[in-house]
């Protein structure tokens, strides 16, 4: 149930936007994550735990885990997360989602806000999502996630979200709310043409609907948005790829581009229209990428939200170039051209190797480190240890 109005608190960062601002909305989750670092002498006996989930996934809990201490308190959530990150790398950003009545106690509007993102959270009567992340010395995590306020967005909350997405170059959702309130978000945006036409300029609202980016996590529930004709571009982790390889190889099929990041080893990006030149390829899709993108070589703190910060940049400079000019990006649903895809995903690669150096999910690095640092070998000095894996 609500209990207020949802708010539409502005960030001071975003009063000078012009209109070539890259813009992004982002439907998703809010957390608050309660983070433990977990000492050496620990880990063979968290490894055993079966209700701890295995190092790098992500799962569902009712209730909190035992024994639980925290050392830290932090905003997380993957919508939060990648809002953040998103602005961050320089887009306008807005977030439309649910926090509970606890959201107060913790500055949740008032942190998204300070880090430049537009919120457009209702409150509702239970608490805030909630995030239980183990974290190893070599910066490997386990996550136990209760959704909380997220669970109660529903087709209202879509509305909500087709306003910002209306406005937007890019619409960024993940599957850490419920699917029927995603879908009904993507069912209500217009369709770009299929088939290698360009879009018809005629139809405004189609000719002007924003890129789709849908991070497919966690992956358990995801195949509805994954199927959904409407999404552009998927961004599954490794595992994430295994897991749904096949609806993603459907997908691929109907022209979406699929970017898996691949940990220390970077992404590998599947797109483009080539004809396919033997069996394999012809039945799979999948089986052959267009190109891939390596890491630039970075300590390792916390792996926690480093996906986050890959798809947040990887979504605002998509957005940077469809404001720029969408003839030159985008020709048809979902057809982006290689340049504009490359640079994207070379600078979520950099930024989500980057937020590994630091403690906690909302760890995105700033514009100017991402933009400056070098790219280099994957494996680097072999301190990298997935650095997109899932994350609250």
């Amino acid at each position: 149930m609500t209990t207020d109005t949802p708010d539409t608190a502005s960030s001071t960062t975003g009063d000078d936007d012009t209109p070539d601002t890259p813009t992004v909305a982002v439907f998703g989750s809010v957390n608050l994550d309660r983070t433990r670092r977990v000492p050496d002498d620990e880990v063979a006996a968290l490894d055993a735990d079966p209700a701890v989930p295995p190092r790098g996934t992500t799962a569902p809990a009712e209730s909190p885990p035992d024994d639980f201490d925290a050392d830290a308190i932090r905003l997380g959530g993957k919508g939060a997360n990648q809002a953040v990150a998103a602005a961050r790398a320089g887009a306008a950003t807005t977030l439309v989602g649910a926090v509970g009545s606890d959201a107060t106690d913790h500055a949740v509007r008032e942190t998204l806000v300070d880090e430049g993102v537009e919120t457009a959270l209702a409150t509702r009567e239970t608490e805030t999502g909630a995030a239980f992340v183990w974290v190893t010395p070599d910066g490997d995590n386990r996550i136990l996630v209760r959704p909380g306020a997220n669970d109660t967005l529903d087709a209202s909350d879509a509305e909500r979200a087709l306003a910002a997405a209306r406005e937007a170059d890019v619409v960024l959702l993940q599957n850490e709310v419920p699917v029927a309130a995603a879908e009904a978000l993507l069912d209500a945006l217009p369709s770009r043409s299929a088939g290698g036409e360009a879009a018809d300029t005629t139809d405004t609202a189609a000719g002007q609907r924003p890129l789709v980016v849908v991070d497919p996590a966690p992956a358990p529930g995801a195949v509805p948005l994954v199927d959904h004709p409407r999404v552009d571009v998927f961004v599954p982790n490794e595992t994430e790829f295994a897991g749904l390889c096949g609806p993603l190889a459907a997908a691929r099929e109907r022209g979406a581009v699929v970017v898996r990041t691949d940990g220390p080893d970077g992404a590998t990006v599947f797109a483009g229209d080539d004809a396919a030149t033997d069996d394999e390829v012809a039945t799979d899709p999948l089986a052959t990428p267009s190109f891939r993108v390596s890491a630039p070589s970075a300590p390792v703190v916390d792996t926690t939200g480093a996906g986050d910060a890959f798809a947040g940049y990887f979504a605002a400079t998509l957005a940077a170039a469809e404001t720029r000019t969408v003839a030159d990006t985008t020709t048809a649903r979902g057809r982006i051209g290689t340049a504009t895809l490359r640079a994207a995903v070379e600078r979520g690669v950099r930024a989500g190797t980057l937020s590994c150096a630091e403690a906690g999910a909302m760890t995105a690095p700033r514009a100017a480190d991402v933009d400056d640092a070098p790219d280099g070998d994957a494996r680097g000095d072999g301190t990298h240890r997935d650095a997109t894996d899932e994350s609250p």
